[in-house]
Parts: structure tokens; C-alpha cells; sequence
């Protein structure tokens, strides 16, 4: 009790007196001595001005002023508070009442330097008989009682302050009367109050309560200088910036030091700027500080002694208690991890019993926790012949063995749905199995679009055979017939003399050529897609390969007045490819260039180069033709796609010439690319694996 007292004491002390409202005051210096064991009530009794009777200021808790003023009406005639008055001590006494039991007081005198402010009386459930609680209630008593008969004082300079300052600015003709009747105020308050020219902080006049603190007559104290007197660790005020409150310290005359509260502010004294500071002796309460203060640490001294002999008696259990709170804390995030999982989750014994199910179960299958809990897992059971396989897990997670699968199971509303679920026995720190559980995944919704998938798949499939086959036979049956074509084009060309006629026939001749080239290269492409060509691989030398092809493309090159360079850096470059296929890639991607160039050139480049730690054989085929835009860069590798596309398209062809290209290159491990820029030109870059002697 005496610690928990000393505490409310200390909580006190530590608070902000003087910015606060006087009622506040009260009432927190009230409320320590509800911390008295058998604590009842608490009043305060202000002693009236004339020093003829009390009048009551607050009660805690909040009681009626008639009752209050009943009882301290019957302690005074029953001799408490004339006791009480005449030893200026805290008295014990008890009162009997009227068919009432019989009620203990503490009358508590609030004794000041100037006499007695008030008194406070308590009234207690029991007898209070603890010698030290009477000491800690002296203390505070006595610091109370100072803290608020200086919070009085300042009330009264401040209502005197604004009251003088009233009558000088009434008075400003008469400054000699006012300077006289404000000397008369200062000198009657307790409170030491100095003036002081603002340009020198040099005294003009001060008080009588102020020559007293100091030690000198006010003859003596005029004309000296404030810092002869006042030793302030915070002196904002001398640099204009005025604090309501501070504490500093007074040199006395005969060379003490004492503690004081001040409060500077500015005053108008005719048209001179003066600085009028009020200070009271704060030793009393300073006194009371540091004995609260010691106090305060030998309570710290003795908790931590205390402290410290628990924690050496029960390190062991304290380690224990932490183990546990650790256990405890990852036990509920297992379980909130369990609870909030969006799979369903359930623990059975290993009797097959559920004994928990999270919310997601319920969400999914429709039973509540109270429906599943007790029953078996074949409540989810689908039909009956699902027996065996349950039989089949119980098997295996019995002998301590994981099981994993997929169900059909049927929610509580009838509906089925497909479960992927895996059930893992759960073993004791004596690896005996306690309980089975068992994670579910809802997949409904997967073995819908695997299905959906799967046919989709099959559909495709069937489609691509179809449209590979029809393609071969429509080659083969155009074919045909183009052959003859052509054949009797050729022989009438050399029969026919007639230049109109013979144009004619070149016309034919021409349009017979170009669709027989579509149709070897549709049936080229089916062959690879459906992967019936049949390739002859040997070790080919790429710039003898480039150099027996170019003669030809460079004759068109020319024809259309377009200039044809030839750059093969190594002539030993080699690579394990089908020397016919690669050809057909290398003239489509030639050819391409000569046809979408009107002016500038076209480029073949050959390399040996080496990326990502491997040799390759490099070939670049450059133009300065119409370029591709980039959104089409893509598209151009696809079957019967070009840049320029429908009716209206610039060049012709049915757009399968860079696919088949990119297949034969990647048929050999190789890789095409694209670099293009619209009316700039384009460059194609082809790689296969180099082959080295």
C-alpha cells in the first residue's frame, strides 16, 4: 500500500501545476488519497477569507455539498477538527452517527508559510493503523497544500497585475498617484515583484516581499542589474522571448542560493517600456521534489532487488512459460493458416472419425462444422463403388504412407464436383500415428477445361491432317496437268512466229511457272508439316552452296537495275544440313529481297561466328526494299500470311515462302531472324550449328 501511495504521489508531482485550472489542481491532489486502503471519500475545506469558518471546494467522488457539509459540521462539534487545527497534524479520528456504524477520519491540516489554507478531511471503511501511510499522507499534504497556496499567489499577482495596469491606463494623467498606489499593491501581496527598465534590465522599483527574498533594503536593490540577482539556466526572456513560467535561482544577499518560480512580462509606464517580474520561493517544494524523488528510487531500488530475486528463482519456469507462449503462438497461426486456407481441410482420427473441418469445406461441400464433426469421411462419398478405393486409402495411410489421388464427391446439396486430394498420417513425438490429414483441391472447374482442352486438341489435329492431306493431293492434281501445259507452251513457242501470238504463249509460259512454284512449295510445306520428307544430311559447305546459287539472282537482280554484292568472309564455313533444303531456304529469302526492292541493292553475307560459347555458320541476306513494319514482323512467318495482305496487296505470292524458310532452318537446329524498318529495308539473318574438321 505505502508503494502504490507513494507512486499516486510521485504521478503528482510530475505534472504540470500552473497550466492548469485550480480545480484541476484540486482534484488530482484529491485523488492520490484514493489509493489509501478502506478509501472512501476525500473533501476540501477552504478556510475563508475573514478566517472565520470553512467552506467546502470539491469532494471525490462527486457527493452532495448538504451531506459533506453534515458531516465536517459533526467533526467540528465532536472536537476532530479543533483537534486537528490545534496540533496542525494529520488526526485520526471516528464518528458515531445516528443508526449508522461508526465511521473512521483522517482530518488533514493544509498547513502553509503564512498559516492554514484548508483542511481536508477522509473518511475510511476501517481503522487506519500504518505509521507509514500517515507519512506519505503528511508528505503530500504538506506539498500540496504549498503548490496550491502558490498557485493562489500567482492567481492573486495576476488579477493584482491586470487591476493595476487598469488603473494606470485610467490614470495616465496622475502618473505620481498611480506609480504610489501601485507600489502600495505590490507591497501588499507575499510575492516578490521587481521592475526593471527593458533597455538595461537596470531595477527602478520593486516590492517588499521582493527586498525580503533577496536579503536588501529597496534602497540598496535600486539601480542594480537583475543578473546581479536572478541565475536562470533558460534566459529566453532576455532575448524578447517572455515564458509564462520558469524556474531559476536567487542570489540572497548573504551569498545563498534559493529556488524560484518567476514570470516576466512587458508593462507600459507613461511612454517608457518596462519588464515587471513577479517570483515566489519554490525551496519548500523543491525539498518536497527531491524527497519524492528519493523515495521514488529506493522504490525502483526495491522493485529491481525483487524483480531480480523472482527471475533468479524462476529462470526455469519463465524459459518454460516462454517455450509455451512460442508453441502457443505458432499453434494459432497454424491454425489461422488451416482456417483461412482456400482448400478444404479435414482431421480425422484413426478410427476414420472427422474430428475438424475448416470454413472451406463448408463453403464447398454445404456441411456446417457440426454436421461433419463425429461422422466419417464417406459423407462425401459418391457411390458405392468408391468402397474399394476407400479401403485402398485406409490401407496405406494406416501403415504411415501418403496418399494421393482424385475424387467425385457429392456436396450436402447433391452436386458433385472433382476433389485432388492428399491424406498424410500425423505422428506424436513418439512417431505413433494420432490423427490422419486430409487437403483437398476443388478442380472442378480444371477437368472442365482439360476436357474442353482435350477435344479442342483432338479437333485441331484432325483439322491440320486434313487440310496437310488435301493440300498434298490438290499439288499432285494441279500438277499434272501444269506440266503439260507448260510442255505445249514451250513447243508452241518455238512454232509460232507471229509476235502477238508468241506473247501470248510467254504469258503462259510465265503464269504456268509461277503457279507450279506455288504448288512445289505447298507440297514442300505439307511434307514438313506432316514430316514425310525425307532429308539427306551431309556436310555442306555453305559458300560453295551460296556461290552455285547467286549466277541466277543476280541476273534478276540486274534486270530489275538493282545492284547485287556478295560478302562470304570464310570460305570454309561448314554445317551437317540437307543441301537441298537449305537452297530452297536461301533462294526463298533471295528471292523475296530481289522482289520487294525497286531501288538500291541486295546483300548476301557469309561468317563463321561464335554465341553463347557455340560456333555457328552465319548467313545474312540484306535489301533496301520496302520494309516491314514491326507489328508484322511476326506475322510474316506464319502459312499464307504477308505484311501486305487481301486483294489489295502490293506484291504477289501466297505468303509461304519465309515459313517454309524458318521450319527448314530450325529443322537443323538453326534460328531466323528479322531486322526491318519500313521504307529503309529489311535484313534476315539465318544461323545453323557450324560443323569443324
Amino acid at each position: 500500500m505505502p508503494d502504490i501511495l507513494l507512486n499516486e504521489i510521485i504521478k503528482f508531482a510530475n505534472l504540470p501545476k500552473f497550466g492548469k485550472t485550480e480545480e484541476d489542481i484540486i482534484h488530482l491532489g484529491l485523488d492520490v488519497y484514493s489509493s489509501i486502503l478502506g478509501f472512501k471519500t476525500a473533501s476540501l475545506y477552504y478556510l475563508g477569507e475573514e478566517g472565520l469558518e470553512f467552506q467546502l471546494k470539491l469532494t471525490i467522488p462527486d457527493k452532495s455539498e448538504t451531506e459533506s457539509n453534515k458531516i465536517f459540521q459533526c467533526l467540528v462539534e465532536n472536537g476532530g477538527i479543533p483537534s486537528a487545527l490545534n496540533s496542525g497534524e494529520i488526526t485520526k479520528w471516528q464518528l458515531n452517527q445516528e443508526n449508522t456504524e461508526t465511521t473512521n477520519f483522517l482530518i488533514i491540516p493544509l498547513v502553509t508559510q503564512i498559516g492554514i489554507l484548508g483542511i481536508i478531511v477522509i473518511s475510511l471503511c476501517s481503522e487506519m493503523n500504518e505509521e507509514k501511510l500517515l507519512d506519505f499522507c503528511r508528505t503530500h499534504s504538506s506539498y500540496y497544500a504549498s503548490v496550491i497556496f502558490n498557485y493562489n499567489l500567482m492567481h492573486t499577482v495576476n488579477r493584482l497585475k491586470e487591476i493595476s495596469e487598469q488603473k494606470i491606463a485610467l490614470k495616465t494623467k496622475d502618473i505620481v498617484q498611480s506609480t504610489r498606489e501601485l507600489k502600495k499593491i505590490l507591497d501588499s501581496v507575499q510575492v516578490g515583484i521587481v521592475i526593471y527598465e527593458k533597455a538595461t534590465f537596470q531595477i527602478t522599483d520593486l516590492n517588499l516581499a521582493g527586498a525580503k527574498l533577496i536579503g536588501k533594503s529597496k534602497e540598496e536593490l535600486i539601480g542594480s542589474l537583475r543578473q546581479d540577482h536572478f541565475l536562470f539556466t533558460k534566459n529566453k526572456s532576455l532575448l524578447g522571448e517572455f515564458l509564462s513560467q520558469q524556474e531559476g535561482l536567487l542570489k540572497r544577499n548573504n551569498g545563498s542560493l534559493i529556488p524560484v518560480l518567476t514570470t516576466i512580462d512587458n508593462i507600459l509606464i507613461g511612454d517608457q517600456d518596462y519588464l515587471i517580474e513577479s517570483f515566489v520561493d519554490i525551496s519548500e517544494r523543491k525539498r518536497m521534489e527531491e524527497a519524492l524523488q528519493a523515495a521514488h528510487y529506493q522504490l525502483e531500488l526495491r522493485v529491481e532487488e525483487r524483480t531480480l530475486q523472482l527471475s533468479q528463482s524462476n529462470e526455469k519456469l519463465q524459459a518454460e512459460i516462454i517455450e509455451r507462449t512460442k508453441a502457443e503462438e505458432q499453434l494459432l497461426k497454424l491454425y489461422w493458416a488451416v482456417e483461412q486456407s482456400p482448400n478444404p481441410v479435414i482431421i480425422f482420427n484413426t478410427s476414420g472419425i472427422i474430428e475438424y473441418v475448416n470454413s472451406s469445406f463448408s463453403r464447398i461441400t454445404g456441411y456446417k462444422f457440426g454436421e461433419a464433426v463425429g461422422s466419417g469421411p464417406k459423407i462425401l462419398q459418391n457411390n458405392e463403388s468408391d468402397s474399394d478405393i476407400y479401403e485402398t486409402i485406409w490401407d496405406t495411410i494406416s501403415n504411415g504412407n501418403e496418399w494421393k489421388g482424385e475424387f467425385i464427391h457429392r456436396k450436402k446439396n447433391g452436386e458433385l464436383y472433382w476433389a485432388s486430394t492428399t491424406i498424410s498420417p500425423i505422428r506424436n513425438v513418439n512417431d505413433v500415428i494420432i490423427n490422419y490429414l486430409s487437403v483437398q483441391e476443388d478442380i472442378t472447374e480444371r477437368k472442365r477445361f482439360e476436357k474442353e482442352i482435350l477435344s479442342a486438341k483432338e479437333k485441331a489435329e484432325e483439322s491440320d491432317k486434313l487440310k496437310t492431306t488435301l493440300l498434298a493431293n490438290m499439288s499432285h492434281e494441279f500438277r499434272t496437268p501444269l506440266i503439260g501445259i507448260l510442255g505445249f507452251s514451250q513447243i508452241l513457242a518455238d512454232i509460232i512466229i507471229e509476235p502477238d501470238q508468241k506473247e501470248m504463249i510467254e504469258d503462259i509460259e510465265f503464269s504456268g511457272k509461277r503457279l507450279l512454284t506455288t504448288l512445289d512449295g505447298v507440297l514442300i510445306l505439307t511434307q514438313l508439316e506432316s514430316k514425310e520428307y525425307k532429308l539427306n544430311i551431309c556436310r555442306t559447305n555453305l559458300s560453295e552452296l551460296i556461290i552455285s546459287t547467286l549466277p541466277s539472282f543476280v541476273k534478276l537482280a540486274k534486270a530489275k537495275g538493282l545492284e547485287f554484292n556478295t560478302q562470304i568472309r570464310d570460305e570454309n564455313v561448314f554445317s551437317e544440313i540437307d543441301f537441298t533444303l537449305i537452297q530452297k531456304a536461301l533462294n526463298n529469302l533471295i528471292d523475296n529481297a530481289i522482289k520487294f526492292t525497286r531501288v538500291g541493292c541486295i546483300s548476301v553475307e557469309l561468317d563463321n561466328i561464335v554465341k553463347e560459347d557455340k560456333k555457328w555458320a552465319q548467313i545474312i541476306i540484306k535489301d533496301t526494299g520496302a520494309g516491314i513494319e514491326l507489328k508484322y514482323q511476326e506475322v510474316i512467318f506464319e502459312a499464307f500470311r504477308q505484311a501486305s495482305e487481301g486483294y489489295t496487296r502490293d506484291f504477289e505470292g501466297m505468303g509461304i515462302g519465309l515459313t517454309i524458310s524458318k521450319k527448314i532452318v530450325e529443322m537443323f537446329g538453326g534460328q531466323i531472324t528479322v531486322k526491318s524498318k519500313p521504307q529503309i529495308g529489311t535484313e534476315f539473318i539465318v544461323i545453323v550449328p557450324a560443323s569443324y574438321n
